[in-house]
């Protein structure tokens, strides 16, 4: 039986809630994201340890992760990874998107697009953990994906 490689894909086409553009998402390995070399160095600690307690074996709560004032930058880079690992289309790109080849950057989304993203491919029982809404004066619930 011969198969297109385009059965791998396993995109979903997603309507972004703030800016209506449609886009297309797969569901990243957010373990594998995280083990590569260049990625563990950005991880804050907190998600460090629960990802050695998982390949330990042992059953962590991602929602239970207490992240201090010093690990921000490092789990704002983890969300960018999270993100960019989830589009198919259009294509993220670091710098200098060319939009007629469709490309972006992860700057031209919305904030409130970006956080649906990372709440889409995040596993069920990890979302509870980044739930923030910047415009929710307070409150840590965000968008939810359909």
């Amino acid at each position: 039986m011969s198969k297109s490689a385009a059965a791998f894909k396993r995109a979903e086409t997603v309507t972004l809630p703030k800016s209506g553009l449609e886009v297309e998402l797969c569901k990243p390995n957010v373990a594998r994201i995280m083990m590569k070399k260049e990625n563990l160095a950005h991880l804050p600690a907190s998600l460090q340890n629960q990802l050695q307690q998982s390949i330990n074996g042992k059953t962590t709560d991602l929602g239970a992760a207490t992240l201090g004032i010093e690990d921000l930058p490092g789990f704002a880079d983890f969300m960018d990874m999270i993100v960019r690992g989830a589009f198919v289309w259009p294509e993220v790109v670091d710098s200098h998107p060319d939009y007629d080849a469709g490309q972006i950057a992860l700057t031209d989304l919305e904030p409130e697009d970006f956080q649906y993203v990372y709440n889409w491919a995040m596993p069920g029982e990890a979302q509870a953990a980044s739930r923030f809404h910047p415009e929710s004066n307070g409150s840590l619930e965000s968008p939810q994906p359909q």
